[in-house]
């Protein structure tokens, strides 16, 4: 069976630019949207690794609690100026692991890539009836 999994470069790349953002000096709903858009790109990126599950949420648990000074920044912000950014902050890792549940394309095959596949599926007249170009009128 094929296995494709992440590249571990793919996800310190990822982490890398996590940090650069959790420690940078941005505003916070600079970070936020940014935040939001690298795990956004990062899932786009990594769609059609069908075993890296096991990779995707180990990395939302580590993407959960480096997030844990910036949902207390938001928190705080957000009793002062409600925003929905602000609520954003701590459904990020989960929202991360949907959207790779969502996005994977876990077809091993097509189960009828071809009408003419198995020539002996359809009878002679079916056949016939499809291939005619007079169809549309009748028989």
């Amino acid at each position: 069976m094929l296995e494709i999994t992440v590249d571990e470069r793919h996800i310190s790349k990822f982490k890398q630019s996590v940090k650069t953002f959790i420690h940078g000096n941005f505003p916070l709903k600079y970070k936020i949207t940014e935040l939001d858009r690298l795990v956004g790109s990062f899932v786009y990126s990594v769609r059609y690794a069908r075993n890296g599950f096991e990779q995707v949420l180990s990395l939302s648990r580590w993407l959960g609690y480096r997030l844990a000074p910036l949902c207390a920044e938001a928190e705080v912000k957000a009793r002062i100026k409600p925003d929905y950014l602000y609520d954003l902050v701590p459904r990020l890792p989960d929202i991360m692991l949907n959207k790779f549940l969502m996005s994977g394309d876990y077809r091993r095959y097509y189960r009828r890539p071809n009408f003419f596949y198995d020539p002996h599926e359809h009878d002679e007249l079916t056949l016939v009836r499809f291939m005619s170009p007079f169809r549309e009128g009748g028989e």
